[in-house]
């Protein structure tokens, strides 16, 4: 969705010169505070999850886990 392509992008140019731990706690808050529009927006799990992995948001074995958990739960 352009909402979180376009929030990502602004949290990036805002904090791109503070360290990496800084990014992931803004990025954390962000989806935190956010969590049910963004819940709202996301109609298929795994193009949203395929996203924050291309964007090493989050890492391949996490993205596996997930795809194992619903797999299994559903």
């Amino acid at each position: 969705p352009i909402y979180l392509d376009n929030s990502i992008r602004t949290i990036y140019l805002i904090y791109q010169s503070v360290d990496d731990s800084t990014i992931y706690e803004v990025i954390f808050h962000h989806f935190k505070r956010h969590k049910v529009e963004i819940s709202n927006a996301i109609k298929k799990t795994f193009p949203f999850l395929e996203g924050l992995r291309d964007r090493e948001l989050i890492t391949n074995k996490m993205f596996e886990v997930s795809e194992v958990y619903y797999v299994t739960t559903w």
